[in-house]
């Protein structure tokens, strides 16, 4: 049973050098691009990524998260109603640490 429908999800569309950021307090997030490319970045991380439509990226702990839209792009963002709900083995979260 998958554990991410205990989530608050949100889609929206960023245009090409549009930024967007947030800060995780715990809970763990996930970020999905539903069309166009997308840099994400986030803090305590030495990689970024870069995602093309239908790759995501997991994050979970605290920092700050960038996402730029390379050129436009729908972008999922979905983050855990609860810091203790775990994530699947499938979807193992980056660690940040702010």
């Amino acid at each position: 049973m998958s554990n991410w429908h205990k989530m608050n999800p949100s889609t929206f569309v960023l245009a090409r050098g549009e930024l967007t950021s947030l800060r995780l307090r715990g809970r763990p997030c996930r970020i999905s691009c539903r069309a166009g490319r997308l840099w994400v970045t986030a803090s305590g991380r030495q990689e970024d990524s870069v995602l093309a439509p239908g790759e995501q990226v997991t994050f979970a702990g605290r920092g700050r998260i960038v996402v730029e839209a390379l050129r436009t792009a729908t972008v999922r963002l979905e983050i855990y109603a609860s810091a203790r709900t775990e994530v699947e083995e499938g979807d193992r979260p980056l660690i940040l640490w702010a």
